[in-house]
């Protein structure tokens, strides 16, 4: 694959700024630098950086045929999920670790590059590399274009961290670039927010937790009915308490934190409440306790008024649902067969004995659907709630399936607890934001790190909580929502681009569309 990869050399133009005769490139004078915001590299040490959120930014001063290389890891919690590499070779050429097989070069670059140093401008999203130099778009790299299947599935994570290995030896300087500095992608394509875990800086909602009657002795065991640890549940101490919060910090003061519910409650129910709609691509559960023998996870768009079921986990489909377990899109147990975006199954997967703790329940929307039109509605359709529930239906309880209810020695072993649970999403913005806000009722959850806002900061040209719809004087051609894959914007267009009216008010020259609220929405589709 051919790209288009051009090595500009100006940085900045001031006035200690010259134009050297013989290389025919503008260079600096480095006197004429800022640093005080630049950081100097230590090699094979972390920094932590939301790559989501701001660009980074890194200072070379390499020549073509140099042999130097400009090498990144970049970190997602404890793994590294990809390396870029730039190199100086007799072209220039870049390599990314999981997508490129072998190094690619770009079109020509000018021959006599030996003085002057580089800026280079780093953004990642969910789909896309990008790289600026001296503020012009040399690279943009989608992930998808990979013969590599491992390319998405590694690219598609946040990054967290970066890191500049021994091996680099053309990097300089580094820093972060804030939101007030760099122009948004949004100008130059479709645009979209960060993910994160939407339960950060919002309340789960429990219908059970243990202690708040008084104090609760609960024991954990192993597959062989063996205690492992006994204690108390007591809401009034700090210690003692299992609050639904406790699902979302892992560790307070260097301790493992879990919720956990009341003593053998076979239906319990943990809800998540948003403030508008978001897109949603998957959760994660880890139990501190047995994992539920069924349990359920359905989602609303409406608020809460209804709900409709995502998948179901049991470890006896038939028995407890009356459900055959299948993959998607294959026949159910009455011989219908329906689309897979259409289709709700019943697995065994997540539901099995052991672990006796820390075992996971693992949801992706996408996961077992078709990928190669990412753009369909139905498919759209699924990735956006408004709540997200999940209903445990059943305890495990190792086989002791006549237990009396009312035998608190035996009930104290069977209930459930989670460790920890993220709900992976995003704010939606029909392609036209990158960057979101809190709507209107939840002001100061700015101040919460990593929380996912729900109110888009609309570019072009657009309007409404998901951008939605064109603003006002903006109606000359209909709204659009931007398209993920092409990275076409469909900005809304100033009416005196079409229309001009004559002195009575009446159209002459063109038809005014107008947009609608309520338009359906066009999402960027994740792959998982």
């Amino acid at each position: 694959m051919l790209l288009s990869l051009v090595i500009c050399s100006v940085l900045y133009i001031s006035s200690s700024s010259f134009l050297d005769d013989e290389t025919d490139s503008i260079y600096f004078d480095d006197e004429s630098l800022e640093f005080s915001d630049w950081t100097t590299i230590e090699y094979n040490e972390k920094f932590e950086f939301d790559l989501a959120s701001f660009p980074l930014q890194l200072q070379t001063n390499s020549a073509l045929g140099s042999g130097e290389k400009t090498r990144i890891n970049f970190w997602d919690d404890e793994v590294i999920i990809g390396m870029l590499t730039i190199s100086f070779d007799d072209e220039l050429s870049y390599h990314i670790s999981s997508c490129t097989e072998e190094s690619i070069q770009g079109i020509a670059v000018p021959s006599k590059m030996n003085r002057g140093r580089q800026l280079w401008t780093i953004r990642k999203s969910e789909k896309l590399l990008t790289i600026e130099c001296n503020d012009a778009l040399v690279l943009q790299y989608k992930f998808a274009d990979s013969d590599n299947n491992k390319c998405v599935a590694k690219w598609r994570e946040d990054v967290v961290a970066v890191e500049f290995p021994f091996s680099d030896d053309a990097a300089e300087l580094f820093r972060v670039v804030g939101k007030d500095e760099f122009e948004s992608l949004c100008a130059h394509s479709s645009c979209y927010p960060r993910w994160g875990n939407l339960l950060k800086g919002r309340r789960v909602q429990a219908n059970s937790t243990c202690g708040q009657d008084g104090p609760e002795e609960f024991c954990l065991v192993s597959n062989e009915r063996e205690e492992i640890m006994c204690g108390e549940c007591d809401e009034r101490s700090m210690y003692k308490r299992h609050p639904p919060n406790y699902m979302k910090d892992r560790r307070i003061r260097s301790r493992t934190t879990w919720w956990k519910a009341v003593n053998g409650e076979d239906r319990v129910t943990l809800t998540l409440d948003l403030e508008t709609m978001f897109q949603f691509t998957h959760l994660i559960m880890v139990f501190y306790s047995f994992r539920p023998a069924a349990m359920v996870i359905e989602r609303s768009t409406d608020y809460a008024k209804t709900w409709q079921p995502y998948q179901y986990f049991a470890y006896d489909c038939q028995k407890v649902f009356g459900m055959r377990e299948r993959e998607l899109g294959e026949p159910d147990e009455y011989g219908v067969q329906r689309h897979p975006d259409e289709d709700v199954i019943c697995t065994s997967k997540y539901s099995y004995l052991e672990p006796a703790q820390g075992g996971e329940v693992i949801y992706k929307v996408i996961r077992g659907r078709p990928t190669t039109n990412t753009n369909r509605a139905s498919l759209r359709n699924l990735l956006l709630l408004t709540n997200l529930r999940v209903r445990f239906v059943k305890l495990h309880t190792l086989g002791d399936d006549l237990w009396d209810p009312n035998d608190l020695e035996a009930k104290k072993k069977y209930f459930y607890a989670v460790e920890d649970w993220v709900v992976r999403g995003s704010c939606f913005c029909n392609g036209h934001a990158d960057m979101c806000t809190p709507i209107p009722g939840m002001e100061g959850s700015e101040k919460i790190k990593n929380m996912i806002n729900g109110k888009c900061e609309c570019q072009h040209n657009t309007a409404g909580n998901n951008c939605q719809r064109c603003k006002d004087f903006h109606h000359s051609l209909p709204w659009q929502p931007g398209n993920p894959a092409t990275g076409e914007a469909h900005p809304c267009k100033d009416c005196s681009s079409r229309i001009a009216r004559t002195e009575d008010g009446s159209n002459n020259s063109g038809t005014l569309f107008r947009s609608e609220k309520g338009t359906a929405p066009g999402i960027v589709i994740p792959f998982n």
